[in-house]
């Protein structure tokens, strides 16, 4: 041992996942995951493969992200054709949402709240000191408590009746 005794240790790496165990028919069953509305991370779960093998698989392979990017955008414009059919159908959510989105040079969700004080002119601020008279407090007559003994404990009621 070099150094007075003292032995240098370091941290153990995590062997990187194999590539090949990401195959054609597991890189499918992902992307038809993805494209069913799923998250990459659970896609890649049902596929039989770990989150981190598919993030390797994308840092490894060029094109790989746009391909998930296209599953992805699958499933956005399922949700977009039901939320034209549903538009379509009356809804008026749904209406407003697509029309927000779509058409949003002209449709807008715009509120104007001002808050002004008399005339429109600024919020006066103040301070309003209240003083209350309250009438003095009288003791119990009826309380269920023992009076204090005069030792300082509580005398104890005789309750055998």
């Amino acid at each position: 041992m070099a150094h007075g005794g003292t032995r240098k240790t370091t941290k153990a790496r995590k062997p990187r996942a194999p590539l090949a165990k990401f195959d054609s028919i597991k890189r499918k069953r992902y992307l038809d995951l993805l494209a069913d509305g799923n998250t990459r991370y659970n896609s890649a779960y049902a596929a039989g493969v770990s989150h981190e093998l598919v993030r390797q698989y994308r840092m490894a392979t060029p094109g790989w992200k746009e391909e998930e990017g296209f599953a992805e955008a699958l499933a956005n414009g399922k949700v977009a054709n039901a939320l034209f059919q549903a538009a379509l159908d009356g809804n008026v959510t749904a209406i407003q949402v697509w029309l927000y989105n779509r058409a949003s040079d002209q449709w807008k969700d715009k509120r104007n709240v001002e808050h002004s004080g008399p005339s429109g002119g600024p919020i006066q601020l103040g301070i309003v000191e209240v003083i209350v008279e309250m009438p003095p407090l009288t003791p119990l007559t009826d309380s269920p408590f023992p009076e204090p003994s005069t030792n300082g404990h509580a005398a104890i009621p005789d309750r055998q009746g």
